[in-house]
């Protein structure tokens, strides 16, 4: 019979084995980011707070509501959130992104147009443009109502029109490294958003998945991997990734019905939204190629930074991290709060498993046998 130790090597080997013989994936750990005291409305006991952008050092922007029921515009950094309308005034409203230089661009509070914050702490007015996103240099995108709400980009406090399909209404939501822009747009005669990418001048339909042709583009990376939705044949709104001039659906969660992607990072990876089919909320996903979608909230201990589950991942960087927001423990579905996901290091390939569990298994034959000289 084997020793005590042979038989402790031969239990550890086959621990190891079977841990590591899984199919790859992610978990994460989670963060509440706080909140800034308060709420949009009485009605609503837990403070609200939501995170819409984050860049590759991990700063984070978002927008809360104080005490007195007003929304402000926030910076999270090294386990802190700033209150951006405190610090520079009551003009600045609600941060829509930030750059990995740190500038930060959001929409000014009851006026009309936008402001960008350096990373310095200069603050400029950007006109009568709503802005949705900004890029690595600053150009900024979205909206103008000079056209009037006619997707437009501001470089250097000029802004320009991108037009239409023909329509009167447009914006654009998504800009890469390059400045290629995405969005949507209505064509003559129709009030039906289609998503568009816009490049060297030209706005090009990215066609749909089967229904009206409604749909918004919401991002695109450096890849020139654009995501979204678009209307299906059933005319559920579902999560696309486009490529190369093809449209491909993401799926839905569950047999659900709707899905959005609503970013994607320089490695292709994409966050969003889905109507779970079961018990018919709104979660926060991760999808993980056409079809294949998984709930963030079964990869995170909710308990542990006081959620119930994820509603909406509206953002994720370069180094797989996520942000949006959820419910609370004894929350109601309208008293949100922003959090972060930072990925643990992934389980390895199956493949890879598959190679390290033969190579221990060989291990303890070895030992054993040697045991038994």
């Amino acid at each position: 019979m084997p020793s005590l130790h042979s038989r402790l090597f031969i239990y550890a080997f086959a621990f190891a084995a079977a841990s590591l013989v899984r199919a790859q994936t992610y978990t994460y750990t989670i963060t509440n980011l706080g909140n800034l005291g308060g709420s949009s409305s009485s009605s609503i006991a837990q403070p609200q707070a939501y995170a819409t952008s984050i860049n590759n050092s991990g700063q984070i922007v978002g927008s809360a509501y104080t005490a007195s029921r007003v929304e402000h515009a926030f910076l999270y950094q090294n386990g802190a959130m700033t209150d951006l309308t405190a610090t520079y005034g009551n003009t600045i409203g609600a941060a829509k992104s930030i750059n990995n230089s740190g500038m930060i661009a959001g929409t000014l509070n009851n006026a009309v147009g936008s402001y960008t914050i350096s990373a310095g702490g200069t603050v400029t007015t950007v006109g009568t443009m709503y802005v949705n996103k900004l890029n690595p240099s600053g150009l900024l995108v979205g909206s103008d109502t000079n056209y009037p709400n006619v997707a437009a980009q501001n470089s250097g406090g000029t802004t320009t029109s991108l037009g239409t399909f023909g329509g009167t209404q447009s914006s654009a939501y998504g800009i890469n490294t390059a400045g290629t822009i995405v969005g949507y747009a209505t064509s003559n005669g129709s009030s039906t958003f289609k998503p568009f990418v816009y490049s060297g001048g030209t706005m090009t339909n990215l066609g749909n998945l089967g229904g009206n042709g409604e749909g918004i583009a919401y991002d695109i990376n450096d890849a020139g991997t654009i995501v979204g939705y678009s209307k299906n044949a059933s005319g559920y709104s579902t999560a696309f990734s486009y490529v190369n001039g093809t449209i491909t659906s993401l799926g839905q969660l569950n047999s659900g019905r709707n899905s959005v992607a609503n970013a994607i990072n320089a490695s292709g990876t994409i966050v969003g939204f889905a109507v779970n089919g079961p018990s018919g909320r709104q979660e926060a996903v991760i999808f993980n190629g056409a079809g294949s979608i998984t709930s963030l909230s079964s990869l995170v201990d909710l308990s542990s930074a006081g959620f119930s589950y994820l509603t909406q991942a509206l953002d994720i960087n370069d180094l797989g991290q996520i942000v949006g927001y959820g419910v609370p423990i004894g929350g109601s579905l309208s008293a949100q709060q922003a959090f972060l996901l930072t990925p643990l290091a992934p389980v390895p390939e199956p493949a890879t498993t598959a190679a390290i569990a033969g190579v221990l298994a060989l291990g303890t034959v070895v030992f054993f046998r040697n045991r038994r000289r």
